[in-house]
């Protein structure tokens, strides 16, 4: 996928992972796929309980991001979400 007229994996740092990708494919071994992508998976997501995630939030947006969207699955609450929005707070409010 290009995007700014660079190859998105290269502006990531993930080209082992696509050639790794890549070669798993081709070998017909797709059911190991998996196993490849979960060390990638925080590139793109934040992971954890939330405190974990709320202090990788933390460290990731502060002084960059103006605002966050957060989307839950259908299955969850608004409420389920309370934890991370209230650690948020606390961590913000103690950087200023």
């Amino acid at each position: 996928m290009d995007f700014l007229g660079v190859e998105l994996s290269d502006a990531l740092g993930l080209e082992e992972l696509r050639d790794e990708l890549h070669q798993l494919a081709a070998q017909g071994r797709g059911d190991e796929v998996v196993d490849v992508i979960d060390d990638a998976v925080e590139t793109f997501a934040i992971v954890g309980e939330p405190a974990v995630a709320a202090k990788k939030i933390h460290e990731r947006f502060d002084g960059t991001a103006t605002s966050l969207a957060f989307f839950r699955q259908q299955s969850g609450t608004p409420e389920a979400w309370q934890p991370l929005y209230e650690e948020l707070r606390r961590r913000q409010a103690a950087t200023k």
